[in-house]
């Protein structure tokens, strides 16, 4: 609406504003008479307006628990470099990179879209990823572990071969 000076507040009942210019209208006109806009009908002007949850109503408390998240990854991540371990660090990599990437990126592509991940969904595609990325790893070792055993059966049909003079 804008602050039209012919626009004033509705009446009585029987009148509605216009959208574009702020004109007062019949419930029953389907354009506006100023402007000619078309105007919705008197359904459509009854809608509920959905109350956002908490978090997304204080920007600073979402931003605050985000930088958390990555502040205690960084710390986790610091922790695990110094004990020592570098299995144990690699391990970790290999299940927080993914995670983090894929659940910081498709929260905000589906942010952008219009339909923000709730804490469920991100920890639901958290465990996801992780369950993935073992089963992922689980593969890779049996697929090398195969490798290697035909490589030690190819290496002894080898000697047995120079054995054999052939």
């Amino acid at each position: 609406m804008s602050d039209s000076p012919f626009a004033g507040p509705p009446r009585s009942p029987q009148h509605k504003q216009c959208f574009e210019c702020g004109a007062v209208l019949n419930l029953v006109d389907k354009s506006c008479w100023m402007c000619h806009a078309e105007q919705p009908l008197l359904g459509k002007l009854i809608s509920a307006t959905p109350i956002p949850p908490p978090m997304t109503a204080n920007p600073w408390a979402k931003n605050g628990v985000i930088w958390l998240g990555i502040v205690v990854a960084v710390i986790v991540c610091y922790g695990v470099l110094r004990a020592g371990d570098y299995v144990l660090a690699s391990v970790f990599l290999v299940f927080a990179v993914p995670t983090l990437a894929i659940v910081m990126l498709g929260s905000a592509v589906s942010r952008a879209a219009g339909r923000p991940w709730g804490t469920g969904t991100k920890v639901g595609v958290a465990a996801g990823t992780m369950l993935t990325t073992v089963i992922v790893c689980i593969v890779a070792a049996a697929v090398s572990v195969l490798v290697l055993f035909a490589m030690f059966i190819a290496m002894i049909q080898d000697c047995f071969r120079m054995l054999g003079g052939n």
